[in-house]
């Protein structure tokens, strides 16, 4: 399981490399991080993306925009960052209920509205993370095992 936070707008320069040595990865820097994010759940990893503080705007060093037509923003970047292992080998599907969102900016989660604050983020996803079990009678009396 991998859980990133981010204002989800990649916008690095080159201005550290006079060289422009960096110039092939400074382009699509958006993209990079959602296919990075898909190659990670074709490798069976669970991707979880929290948009803190995250614009409608941004990720200028793109161009084209994701499925279903969404322009390239830092809030769409991170909710396409959130992907789950596909049901076959080597693919993924995109999973928006992995996708939260502190609404700072306008980013909003479209699963996970009302979850906003970053320790109820966290609460949410380790439960998601957390399987049912049933619990005999005796863990209900009044002094319970201490197993229960």
């Amino acid at each position: 399981m991998i859980v990133l936070l981010s204002d989800g707008d990649a916008n690095a320069d080159n201005s550290s490399h006079p060289d422009n040595m960096l110039a092939a990865e400074i382009a699509n820097q958006c993209q990079q991080a959602v296919t990075a994010a898909q190659n990670a759940a074709k490798a069976g990893t669970w991707v979880y993306s929290i948009a803190f503080n995250s614009p409608t705007s941004g990720c200028s060093t793109d161009s084209g925009t994701y499925p279903g037509g969404l322009t390239k923003t830092a809030c769409h970047t991170m909710a396409q960052i959130a992907n789950i292992p596909g049901t076959s080998v080597n693919t993924y599907v995109n999973d928006p209920t992995k996708f939260y969102s502190d609404n700072a900016q306008g980013c909003q989660s479209t699963r996970n509205p009302s979850i906003t604050a970053i320790n109820s983020i966290f609460q949410s996803i380790g439960y998601s993370l957390s399987t049912g079990r049933l619990l005999p009678s005796a863990c209900f009396a009044a002094s319970p095992p201490s197993w229960c």
